[in-house]
């Protein structure tokens, strides 16, 4: 004896798997622009401050030092708009699929690119300060 009333609908079971489906594909996504705007953090930081120092110190020469520095700001505001980017993707995607109650837009990856987000900025500040002192 089965509870009709209990177990779902099969065409309602699947619209219900395809839509998580959906949410953890946005999810991946987002995972995707974290992993590569951090990398572009990463690199650019390592040049507007490694090299920069060896330039500054004169172990390497022939190169100007504000060239590095500014090539390192411009890759992490590119990691920054490509964070932002990222997330607006997201939501949309979130958004549009009208959910049910019983999942809500934020998510651990949202909450991990935002946080990335604000160090992104705080990083083109301290390295535009920097260069003013």
């Amino acid at each position: 004896m089965s509870d009709d009333g209990i177990q779902k609908q099969p065409a309602q079971l699947q619209v219900e798997m395809a839509l998580s489906r959906t949410i953890l594909a946005s999810d991946r996504t987002l995972l995707a622009w974290i992993r590569t705007s951090l990398s572009l953090f990463g690199f650019g930081f390592t040049l507007a401050k490694f090299i920069h120092g060896y330039i500054s110190s004169g172990a390497m020469r022939g190169i100007n030092p504000d060239t590095t520095r500014n090539i390192g700001v411009a890759m992490i505001v590119l990691g920054f708009c490509g964070l932002i980017g990222g997330i607006w993707e997201h939501y949309k995607t979130v958004k549009q699929l009208e959910m049910p109650t019983r999942i809500s837009v934020a998510s651990p990856a949202l909450f991990m690119a935002a946080a990335l987000s604000l160090i992104g900025l705080y990083l083109v500040y301290d390295l535009m300060t920097e260069s003013i002192k």
